[in-house]
């Protein structure tokens, strides 16, 4: 599993579609299932997470509204 430094960092600096976004988003979804409380800690206070989450929630927002999947 990847270091939980390395994670966050992987999150702050992606870029891409919006359809690897979303790709993005479920692999590290996957990722943090495994994480220990301390990495969760670590997780939570660096707001990657909360990061990652307002583009895909953008990305479906706009989609929403264009009535794409």
């Amino acid at each position: 599993m990847m270091q939980i430094e390395e994670l966050v960092k992987k999150i702050y600096n992606f870029e891409g579609s919006e359809r690897e976004w979303l790709e993005f988003e479920k692999e590290i979804k996957k990722e943090i299932d495994n994480l220990s409380e301390e990495e969760n800690k670590y997780l939570t206070e660096s707001e990657a997470m909360e990061h990652l989450l307002m583009v895909c929630d953008g990305i479906r927002f706009e989609r929403s509204k264009h009535g794409t999947k």
